[in-house]
């Protein structure tokens, strides 16, 4: 049987990401003039529409360089998410309805996708090296002072199982292939 690399299924996955952003979720460290700013359009513009500035995302992603998309503030956003939402400390008022129960989500995962999601942020897909044959989805928000161009906080907005994709990975792939691409971090 062929070897599926892990780095080769998050190619092949390349999966347009046409998500309803929510404005629910749990939030980070946001103020009030981080919400006010969370609310302004993803790039400044004038009274006629013509682009005066930096977008958001734009903002967010401009210094990434390529390992910083595997391993970055979001990422640990979302391993603090999951651990809380193991742990029983975000209730379902604090959040979206998620179709993802605390007992399939235990132990490490592995990011198998990643990108800026259309609404702000990050979108993320993950496995879980307990539960390899399926994915996970994130969206995980960031605050942006614009005025300093810094983010401000991190809130997670959306966590689901995606019940029509499924890997045929194992545990065992998974951990070989973080040995020999190291870039591959289990968190």
């Amino acid at each position: 049987m062929k070897k599926i690399k892990l780095f080769v299924v998050a190619a092949m996955m390349a999966i347009a990401v046409s998500v309803s952003c929510t404005n629910k979720g749990q939030d980070g460290n946001n103020s009030a003039k981080g919400e006010e700013q969370a609310e302004l359009a993803d790039a400044d513009a004038d009274s006629d529409g013509e682009f005066t500035g930096k977008g958001l995302n734009e903002i967010r992603f401009e210094n990434f360089k390529e390992k910083d998309w595997l391993d970055n503030d979001y990422i640990r956003a979302l391993r603090r998410y999951i651990d809380d939402f193991r742990n029983g400390h975000i209730s379902e008022k604090d959040e979206e309805p998620t179709n993802v129960e605390p007992q399939e989500v235990k132990g490490q995962f592995i990011v198998a996708n990643v990108g800026p999601c259309l609404g702000g942020g990050l979108f993320v897909y993950v496995i879980f090296i307990d539960n390899p044959e399926c994915y996970y989805s994130a969206w995980i928000y960031s605050f942006v002072d614009v005025d300093t161009e810094t983010i401000t906080g991190y809130s997670v907005r959306m966590f689901n199982r995606e019940d029509d994709k499924k890997t045929e990975l194992t545990r065992e792939q998974i951990l070989n292939d973080t040995k020999e691409h190291p870039e591959l971090k289990l968190w």
